[in-house]
């Protein structure tokens, strides 16, 4: 569920505008591709224009993957309409995927409108520990090829 999104989440940030999105991006090689992503992005939908937190890009096992993610801060629990709000984005820009995070929690019947669906409710910490396996993999696969070049580099100083 949480595949890739530790490269997209660390990547740093650019301004830039384009003519689909407004909005800080970057850009970074990840394990499964390259991983985009807009900060406080203006986006047009099929049917309206939306102000999104953060819209994720990248590419897993060849299909192209857009998250979308909403950060709620505030001091009440998220309500049931801020889910069916982020639910109606990513059905109307096409997203695989939305994340609500909110550290103060989310009322029984927003949980219950995020059930069965593709959006997820989660803390901040929440979504750091889910993407920690794919945060180990994207290290231990950084160590392998870096491994693999200076063997590679070691072999041709040895051979006359």
């Amino acid at each position: 569920i949480f595949a890739s999104s530790a490269r997209a989440v660390s990547v740093s940030v650019r301004r830039t505008s384009t003519s689909r999105s407004e909005a800080g991006e970057g850009s970074r090689q990840a394990v499964g591709g390259v991983a985009e992503h807009a900060v406080d992005a203006k986006f047009e939908g099929a049917r309206a224009p939306h102000r999104l937190d953060v819209l994720v890009r990248f590419t897993r096992w060849g299909v192209p993957q857009t998250w979308v993610v909403e950060c709620k801060h505030q001091r009440r629990r998220v309500t049931k309409s801020a889910v069916e709000a982020l639910k109606s984005i990513v059905l109307d820009i096409g997203a695989a995927k939305g994340f609500l995070l909110s550290e103060v929690g989310f009322q029984p019947a927003a949980v219950s409108a995020a059930q069965l669906t593709n959006v997820s409710l989660l803390s901040l910490a929440e979504l750091k520990a889910g993407v920690a396996p794919d945060v180990q993999e994207y290290l231990l696969a950084s160590l392998e090829t870096r491994t693999l070049k200076l063997s590679v580099r070691r072999q041709h100083k040895l051979t006359p």
